[in-house]
């Protein structure tokens, strides 16, 4: 799955943002094109139409609502995605999950609800 990440933060290099494992905001995010987080988040993400990626080392407590979501690293709160949620196998995710997709790897740590909708 590091695979995954590194041709993600790729992708995003290219298009996107990447917020490396120095940074830590306490404050909420939005904003309209993809995003890689390596460091420390407190507050809510707002990417509708968007991915967003937590790799290994992000922490994150707030929720999110984006088009697709992957997360790797430790996260404390809600997830709304139109598209796809990702939990791969390193991950720990304590909130609720509402997408039209999920898929939880095995290993990853869950806690919460999941509510499929459809796509859009």
């Amino acid at each position: 799955m590091k695979a995954e990440i590194d041709q993600e933060r790729d992708k995003i290099a290219k298009a996107g943002s990447y917020l490396g494992q120095s940074i830590v905001i306490k404050g909420n995010i939005e904003g309209s094109e993809d995003i890689i987080i390596d460091g420390q988040i407190e507050g809510n993400i707002n990417l509708q139409g968007y991915r967003l990626t937590l790799s290994s080392s992000s922490r994150l407590k707030g929720n999110v609502n984006a088009r697709e979501i992957v997360i790797e690293g430790n996260m404390e709160g809600n997830l709304v995605a139109t598209g796809k949620v990702k939990i791969l196998a390193n991950a720990t995710l304590v909130g609720d999950i509402t997408a039209s997709r999920v898929a939880i790897e095995d290993g990853a740590k869950f806690k919460g609800t999941i509510k499929i909708i459809p796509e859009s």
